[in-house]
């Protein structure tokens, strides 16, 4: 905020409004994510009273900030993702002298992994994790944008993600609401991207060049550097250090930013990449533009079947197959024997199974794969195999099904998919209702 208008004035209250004026002349088609929920809309404010007789209403505090906004900015409406909500002020109750006495907020910045853990086990219809703090808007699905409602650190915002998983605790931004608010329309106004607003500091190009040409630890120099994808264009000073950048725990980093900013460059080099650094042109090549693909389409499939890796392998030919099949040239025939292979992690051969589902060629190894079937152990591959296998239907495919079925019968993700299979044929899970003729090929398998 310009440091000559008030903090919670009427002149914060026109500020921020003019701000949201500035961003709709800035993204006038609302392409910002979330933009076309919102359109860069104000609601009705309310009034203090109404905001005291629902938080009176519903025994919570709401943050001081978004008092603020809903009573002096808009009850709601433009805002970060798919915008603010307001307070619904449909039925409420006349003021009393009742006291409000709301929940204390469990979570804060110093909110630990451990501590996280423990918050969920003990959660039940008496407790939730979010108790104390306010939810104000979503990011679609399952994550939402909170405030922290009371406390040392009122007015915090933190994204959470509702599926409650142990390794996904909430992410508490440095940021209050209001200054919240106000960079992600500066942002817009600026022409940065907003997608993943607010997971890493708003540094400008001039700062991330800072720390990472004065600053030792490389986590630090990972993070500046990350910000640099919400800009449009990078400075010419910046370019520079990337193009000249050797420190090898970031060349991962730089190589992909190189290859948003200046990809004729990378990809003009991408092969002689492949040749000398395959660990950097395996973690980039998704980002190759599809139209650039298919020349290099020979060097991945090579290295598909000959790059060795100590960790994470698995991750990284799955990387290769997903380059490889948005390739004008990809073709089951190309990856089959990959596929095949036992002595590759089952992961990736049932990946590999998994893309033959969009290769022209797909229909060309039905032998092929029911001679995986018949003879594979590997859940992850039989569950892609049998993905891939919709495309035929005939009783011998119906015979192996249910081969298949007694030979996993106690693998739910298997069991799952034959489920849908045997579906196609007009069988409940009973699998009762088979005729003799059936029988007699079953037994052949």
């Amino acid at each position: 905020m310009q440091t000559t208008i008030p903090y919670l004035s009427k002149d914060h209250a026109t500020y921020l409004k003019a701000l949201v004026a500035q961003a709709k002349q800035k993204d006038i088609n609302c392409n910002r994510f979330g933009a076309k929920s919102h359109q860069y809309q104000l609601e009705p404010v309310v009034s203090l009273e109404q905001v005291r007789r629902y938080e009176q209403k519903h025994n919570i505090k709401l943050p001081s900030e978004y008092v603020f906004f809903i009573t002096e900015v808009g009850n709601g409406g433009a805002g970060p993702d798919y915008g603010i909500w307001g307070i619904d002020t449909k039925d409420l109750p006349p003021l009393t002298e009742t006291e409000i006495t709301p929940c204390p907020p469990y979570i804060t910045p110093k909110l630990t992994q451990e501590q996280w853990e423990i918050l969920l086990e003990n959660e039940d219809d008496d407790f939730d994790v979010t108790d104390g703090t306010f939810c104000v808007g979503t990011k679609g699905c399952t994550y939402f944008n909170y405030i922290i409602s009371d406390g040392t650190y009122e007015n915090m915002v933190y994204y959470f993600d509702a599926n409650y998983e142990e390794s996904s605790p909430p992410f508490v931004l440095s940021m209050k609401f209001l200054e919240w608010y106000e960079n992600y329309f500066l942002e817009v106004i600026q022409g940065n991207d907003t997608f993943s607003f607010g997971y890493l500091p708003l540094y400008t190009q001039a700062e991330v060049l800072s720390i990472c040409t004065q600053q030792t630890d490389s986590e630090t120099k990972k993070e500046a550097l990350r910000t640099l994808y919400r800009f449009p264009t990078l400075q010419k000073d910046v370019l520079a250090f990337l193009e000249h950048c050797q420190t090898p725990e970031l060349v991962v980093l730089v190589y992909d930013l190189l290859l948003k900013f200046e990809p004729e460059k990378i990809t003009k080099d991408f092969r002689q990449l492949i040749q000398t650094q395959p660990e950097v042109a395996i973690a980039i090549c998704r980002d190759i533009p599809d139209t650039q693909k298919d020349a290099y389409y020979a060097d991945m499939l090579h290295l598909l079947y000959h790059f060795d890796s100590t960790e994470y392998l698995d991750s990284k030919q799955k990387k290769i197959l997903v380059f490889l099949e948005k390739c004008h040239a990809f073709s089951a025939a190309d990856i089959l024997p990959f596929a095949k292979d036992e002595t590759q992690p089952p992961t990736s051969r049932g990946f590999a199974f998994d893309q033959m589902c969009f290769a022209p060629d797909k229909r060309n190894f039905e032998q092929d794969y029911m001679e995986v079937l018949r003879h594979c152990d590997e859940p992850d591959v039989v569950k892609n195999v049998l993905t891939l296998s919709m495309i035929f239907h005939s009783n011998h495919w119906l015979a192996l099904y249910l081969f298949v079925k007694e030979k996993f019968q106690r693998n739910y993700s298997v069991c799952w998919s034959l489920d849908f299979r045997l579906g196609d044929y007009g069988l409940s899970k009973c699998y009762q209702d088979l005729t003799e003729e059936f029988d007699d090929i079953y037994d052949d398998i």
